[in-house]
């Protein structure tokens, strides 16, 4: 359009379309955030909100492999064993006021991770000194991507514990506008 590197020498009704548009993009990626196994037990002044320092018990042979599978899984049951994510046999609540021998969180058990890109169009005319139309489309999470849930990490939960129970995300929005300024 007018003043830019392209069409800089545009017929004035053909850069009022083409020319002077902006374009915005946010894009987030997450690569999952390693899980926190939380045990079912309450100690006096050793567990708090997120446990305190009691950690659930780990077997030696602790399986922390990935075995979910998003083709099995069945959102209608959330303890169908297609919808394991982690062996829940590997872990159990620390016993006889036991302080556990895990740890807080597993880097090596990491939850799903995440994708969204959000773009925005936005294009201004000035009609005159005080008259200016802008519009503007504003698409979010413009490829409609859904993710799973983190697994249920609570030992307490044992029918849930180590599966997937939902998909989340927020659909694809778009959010048109016009603006007039005098």
């Amino acid at each position: 359009g007018r003043d830019r590197k392209w069409l800089s020498n545009a017929h004035p009704v053909l850069d009022g379309i083409l020319g002077g548009w902006t374009v915005t993009m946010i894009f987030r990626y997450n690569s999952g955030n390693a899980l926190e196994i939380t045990p079912d037990v309450w100690y006096p002044g050793w567990s708090g909100i997120y446990g305190g320092g009691v950690y659930a018990n780990v077997a030696p042979d602790a399986d922390f492999s990935r075995q979910f599978n998003p083709e099995t899984f069945n959102p209608g049951a959330p303890a169908d064993p297609g919808n394991r994510y982690f062996d829940p046999e590997s872990f159990s609540n620390p016993t006889d006021h036991q302080l556990g021998n895990g740890k807080m969180r597993y880097e090596e058990l990491r939850g799903f991770g995440y994708a969204s890109e959000d773009i925005g169009l936005m294009k201004s005319w000035q009609f005159s000194e005080d008259v200016r139309l802008q519009f503007r489309a504003e698409f979010l999470n413009v490829f409609n991507r859904s993710h799973f849930s983190d697994p249920v990490t609570q030992i307490g939960a044992r029918a849930r514990f180590g599966n997937v129970t939902e998909k989340t995300g927020i659909p694809r929005n778009v959010q048109l506008g016009l603006r007039l300024t005098w």
